[in-house]
């Protein structure tokens, strides 16, 4: 909901450059279309106090939702009945999840439409997008990591088809158990099979990661992160964009 004038002060005090939200596909979609109002308004607010944006696209729509899992992700991304981007394609309207990565990212873009309608200054919008929140806690994701490499590789090409300049960024990963559930190697042993994967950065421009209840893991999950792109010779920014430490005895 909207932040009120007290919350954005506070913030920029503290030295914040950024805010980090999830725009909800649920929330954004119902039987008639698209009702951007309510994400138009935070978008609007956030940039007015210099604030950039990392966006979060979560959440199944429940006309799209097939058994916890997103309705028409594997068909293809494009119109064209492909998965490969080019001059003037358009999403594909039995990708539901693409068609939505597509209109969010059209709208919100620099240049985008709600820049037109509001005559935003040059540069204004959201350039960072990322693919779901932890994907590797069921909490979030009940798919499989099959199914989460498709999704980023969705929302990657669909981004980018909208927004040459837009950074897609690997949902930001909880680790809570990574020596028997890594997910991201696990995710990356899925992309290493795709062909398309070479030529489009391997669907991933920034890798996110997460860490609560001890600030020396913060640096540990982070090179953990690091060792396996190394594995794979990838070489990408790794944000820690969500964390908590204790800093009394409250609990854990």
């Amino acid at each position: 909901h909207p932040a009120d004038e007290s919350r954005y002060r506070n913030a920029l005090l503290l030295g914040a450059g950024w805010n980090r939200w999830p725009l909800y596909w649920s929330d954004v979609e119902s039987g008639s279309g698209y009702d951007w109002s309510a994400y138009d308004a935070l978008v609007q607010d956030d940039l007015e106090h210099g604030l950039r944006i990392n966006a979060i696209l979560l959440g199944i729509a429940p006309a799209h939702n097939e058994n916890d899992s997103i309705r028409g992700l594997h068909a293809p991304i494009f119109s064209d009945g492909s998965d490969e981007p080019g001059a003037g394609k358009t999403p594909n309207p039995a990708n539901p999840w693409a068609s939505f990565v597509h209109a969010a990212v059209m709208r919100y873009k620099p240049g985008g439409t709600l820049a037109q309608e509001r005559g935003w200054q040059p540069g204004w919008g959201i350039t960072v997008w990322e693919a779901w929140n932890e994907p590797d806690l069921t909490m979030f994701w009940r798919g499989s990591v099959a199914d989460y490499a498709r999704l980023l590789k969705v929302t990657y090409l669909a981004a980018h088809q909208a927004d040459p300049g837009a950074q897609v960024m690997f949902g930001g990963l909880a680790y809570v158990d990574p020596d028997s559930h890594d997910w991201l190697a696990q995710t990356l042993a899925v992309i290493a099979q795709d062909p398309m994967r070479l030529a489009h950065n391997w669907f991933m421009d920034i890798v996110a990661v997460h860490n609560y209840t001890n600030a020396r893991r913060s640096g540990w999950v982070v090179a953990r992160v690091r060792q396996r792109l190394n594995e794979r010779g990838l070489n990408r920014p790794i944000w820690l964009n969500e964390s908590g430490v204790p800093v009394w005895d409250d609990y854990p």
